[in-house]
């Protein structure tokens, strides 16, 4: 496996503190985040495995590897209209990420079905960077892990609402391990 080059953090307990993991879930100290990843695999933890590259992986990078997974899902389901815009701003935030797509993402989450991947991709959209007050009050900034959160959430509700649940999870870790090695994206 290549390195994870796009993984900032220098150590796996700097990521398990941020997904808010009690301290007898952490790894040990000096444990690199590619190291617990592969450990968490090896032990079958894939849900794990999926949060921790969607906090592991910088914001941008999260919602766009989430949003290839929730996307490839709506390719094999009719999803309801207003999920599906929500999905469709969202890609259109990955594909052009200015300040105008990243409130469009979240307007249409707010419509989607409450609990969906797609109100997950596109909250996570809105709060990866950028203010979450109105435009014409001072700025408020969401806490830094809240977007990686969602993204790894979208792609846990993405992948338990397909036929089959273990393979979009690995297609999600395969696509994650991608991105985390800054070659792509694409799952």
């Amino acid at each position: 496996m290549a390195d994870w080059i796009k993984v900032k953090w220098s150590e796996a307990r700097q990521i398990a503190a941020a997904m808010d993991l009690p301290e007898g879930d952490q790894p040990d100290d000096g444990v690199a985040p590619r190291r617990w990843y592969e450990q968490l695999v090896e032990a079958g933890e894939i849900e794990r495995a999926v949060t921790l590259l969607g906090h592991a992986l910088p914001r941008y990078e999260g919602i766009a590897w989430a949003a290839r997974i929730v996307e490839a899902r709506s390719h094999r389901v009719k999803l309801p209209p207003r999920d599906q815009q929500a999905l469709d701003r969202a890609l259109r935030w990955v594909d052009d990420p200015t300040d105008e797509f990243r409130r469009d993402a979240f307007v249409s989450a707010e419509d989607a079905t409450e609990g969906s991947a797609e109100r997950l991709l596109g909250t996570a959209v809105f709060l990866s960077g950028g203010s979450i007050a109105p435009d014409d009050l001072p700025p408020v900034l969401p806490p830094p892990q809240l977007s990686g959160r969602l993204a790894a959430s979208a792609v846990m509700v993405a992948a338990y609402g397909s036929e089959d649940p273990e393979g979009v999870l690995r297609e999600a870790l395969s696509a994650g391990e991608h991105a985390a090695t800054g070659a792509g994206t694409a799952a």
